[in-house]
């Protein structure tokens, strides 16, 4: 037996849970997953409003940030190489969880 390829039907994801976060208050930074090139997936446990998802570089400055709304599909966001961190602020009302999917390159 050697090495194998196997062609891939769908891209490579990796995701990332944030819990809890309470009605106003913004989570800590979070590292963005290594070889990520786009957010492609952000699910929400809230079913009002939404957050702002801030992105940030290796110096902690904030790049660009956007609202996500709830329940809503997203276009990706693709990701520039200077990315490394991100929050969320919950603007739902309500304390919230958060999923994001992040599509990988290798």
């Amino acid at each position: 037996f050697g090495p194998t390829s196997v062609d891939r039907l769908g891209a490579l994801r990796r995701t990332v849970y944030v819990d809890a976060i309470d009605d106003g208050a913004t989570s800590d930074l979070i590292a963005i997953p290594p070889m990520a090139v786009r957010l492609v997936e952000f699910v929400t446990s809230a079913v009002a409003e939404g957050a702002l998802v801030g992105f940030y570089d290796d110096q902690k400055m904030r790049i660009f940030g956007c609202i996500i709304g709830s329940g809503l599909p997203i276009q990706p966001i693709t990701l520039a190489k200077e990315i490394a961190f991100f929050t969320i602020t919950n603007r739902t009302g309500t304390r919230a969880s958060y999923r994001l999917g992040f599509e990988l390159s290798l």
